[in-house]
């Protein structure tokens, strides 16, 4: 649970920092939804370039390291 939520955090800092993600980012959540009729499972794995976004953020701002 925290580690999501830091991970969530952590992607809206870094599209904060990187405004010209946002709008290409939206455009493909509204777009995927319209198709799908909301947010469904087939819907979240079309959205390529939020999937892309988040998992970037994960991978600079790791929430724990190894050990």
């Amino acid at each position: 649970m925290h580690t999501t939520s830091v991970s969530i955090i952590q992607a809206l800092y870094d599209l904060a920092l990187h405004p010209e993600f946002q709008t290409p980012i939206r455009d493909e959540i509204e777009t995927v939804l319209a198709q799908h009729g909301g947010w469904t499972k087939p819907a979240l794995t079309e959205m390529k370039k939020l999937d892309s976004t988040l998992r970037e953020s994960q991978r600079l701002h790791p929430v724990t390291t190894g050990l």
